[in-house]
């Protein structure tokens, strides 16, 4: 179990995105990280940036306004 996202991203074959106690997604990192699938599970302000072909999540400023 792991909270940091990018992390995750980086070295998990597949991933599982909960909130709530229930599973909002899973599957391969590539079609699970995705923006569309972060906004289901917070409201806070997320892009995600490519770097050295990893996925890096990043929380905008006005986060929770979403």
């Amino acid at each position: 179990t792991m909270h940091d996202l990018t992390l995750a991203g980086a070295y998990a074959d597949d991933l599982a995105l909960l909130a709530g106690g229930r599973l909002v997604a899973s599957g391969p990192v590539a079609t699970t990280l995705t923006e569309e699938n972060l906004r289901r599970i917070t409201s806070a302000r997320i892009r995600l940036l490519e770097e050295d072909g990893r996925t890096v999540v990043v929380a905008l400023p006005g986060a929770g306004t979403a």
